[in-house]
């Protein structure tokens, strides 16, 4: 478990409400019914579909509730039903509930439960690991501001080496590609880092020792090797880099075999 009390009192609050076994969240919504839907029927619909609901009438044709938003969202990123299927679906019950209220609930729900515990993620690969990766993979976003949709915009990874104690892998969207990314995403840490050698993680500290990947380096000499009737060319610098590359990688698997078991993964969170 989490020890609250070595957190701030900001994060304790968000840590206590991550950590409650009950709903994520809730949200104050006006439900309109459809001309003639018994309120009886529509009450039971929506405590059986809706966890934790408390339903009030209010004037003649709506009710007012507090109804938590936990089923839609698990309907979404567990089940993959869509927002407009929810949104056909609710409707066939009798509810109206648009689909940007649903997308609403997505929102609220990243803000201001899952980015606290992010944050504290990111902050705890920093500080306990000794070696990370990091890359970034282009993604195309519609209709991003002041960005055609056809334009890339990249989806940064950060994950903790194999034999580290604390296994993590942290996503970080961004527009750009800019080494400003590279400064937050790794401000403080000052261990050893594992990327393609792109340009832009050398603003990094000197603190932080820059190791570039061989399965990357591997390609090059890779691509470097002749081909001699469609066959390459085994003399070639080329061939001997690759052969020697892939007996480093031997070397780690059998590496990792041995220390991997010995590795106790859930002692960060302590």
């Amino acid at each position: 478990m989490i020890d609250l009390n070595k957190l701030d009192k900001e994060k304790q609050q968000v840590m206590s409400n991550v950590l409650k076994p009950t709903v994520f969240a809730s949200s104050k919504i006006k439900i309109e019914l459809q001309e003639g839907y018994d309120k009886n029927l529509l009450r039971s619909v929506v405590e059986v579909l809706i966890n934790d609901t408390k339903v009030i009438e209010w004037n003649n044709n709506n009710i007012y509730g507090t109804i938590t938003c936990n089923r839609s969202n698990i309907s979404k990123y567990c089940m993959g039903t869509r927002l407009y299927r929810q949104e056909k679906m609710w409707d066939d019950l009798g509810l109206v509930l648009p689909r940007n209220m649903m997308a609403n609930w997505c929102i609220k729900i990243s803000q201001y439960y899952l980015e606290p515990l992010y944050r504290l993620m990111l902050d705890k690969i920093k500080e306990n690991s000794s070696l990370i990766h990091c890359d970034e993979t282009t993604i195309q976003v519609n209709k991003e501001a002041n960005k055609k949709a056809s334009s890339n915009s990249y989806m940064w990874v950060i994950t903790t080496g194999r034999l580290e104690k604390m296994q993590a892998v942290i996503f970080k969207y961004s527009s750009s590609r800019s080494s400003e990314v590279v400064k937050y995403l790794l401000k403080g840490y000052k261990n050893i880092l594992i990327t393609d050698g792109y340009a832009g993680y050398n603003v990094l500290d000197e603190e932080v020792t820059h190791a570039e990947c061989w399965a990357h380096a591997r390609r090059k000499f890779y691509d470097s090797i002749p081909l001699i009737n469609r066959q390459m060319d085994k003399t070639s610098a080329g061939y001997e880099a690759v052969e020697i590359i892939d007996e480093i990688f031997k070397l780690e698997e059998i590496i990792e075999e041995q220390l991997a078991p010995n590795i106790v993964t859930d002692e960060w969170i302590k």
